[in-house]
């Protein structure tokens, strides 16, 4: 299994959101859609009604999360 850690930044944001590490994992392992942007990826996942949007980068054998935050829709 790919290793999968925090910036700051994502931690800070996982409290202030009500965002648990669990569901940014499930975002990332099982996304309903999943982008490429440049170096990044846009990982999106269902929750009640919202989507929660990970972004993070894939360096070497880890995953980084840059941010998450809950969006209303897919793009």
């Amino acid at each position: 299994m790919v290793k999968i850690i925090f910036t700051r930044h994502a931690l800070e944001k996982l409290g202030q959101r009500s965002i648990s590490r669990e569901m940014v994992y499930s975002a990332i392992d099982a996304p309903e859609k999943l982008i490429m942007e440049s170096d990044k990826f846009l990982a999106f996942y269902k929750v009640g009604k919202k989507y929660l949007k990970v972004i993070f980068v894939r360096e070497d054998d880890r995953i980084v999360v840059i941010t998450q935050y809950f969006t209303n829709s897919l793009p």
